[in-house]
């Protein structure tokens, strides 16, 4: 495999290499993905994948209920509750972002 090298001052090198750690790339790779003209985003936070999980979650509960107040013609004070409650700790974390 062609090897380059090149010589970069001290402020390029460091650019570069915090551009590659916030994609979550390593230099080699990132740069690689440059040359081929791959648009790179940064990385999001884990945190956005809890709250992914966490508004699956939500979601599916959601779902559930509405079959309950479908079937029952009803729906519980505790679920409704349950609800408000995951939402707000979701927005919580997302004011936390």
């Amino acid at each position: 495999m062609p090897q380059l090298h090149v010589f970069l001052s001290d402020a390029e090198y460091t650019g570069i290499k915090e551009q590659a750690k916030a994609t979550g790339l390593s230099i080699s790779t990132y740069i690689r993905s440059l040359a081929k003209g791959k648009v790179l985003k940064v990385r999001p936070p884990e945190t956005y994948a809890n709250i992914l999980r966490q508004l699956s979650a939500i979601g599916n509960n959601i779902n559930q209920i509405a079959k309950v107040a479908n079937s029952c013609g009803n729906v519980r004070q505790a679920d409704i509750d349950y609800i408000i409650e995951r939402q707000s700790h979701l927005w919580d974390m997302i004011r936390e972002l």
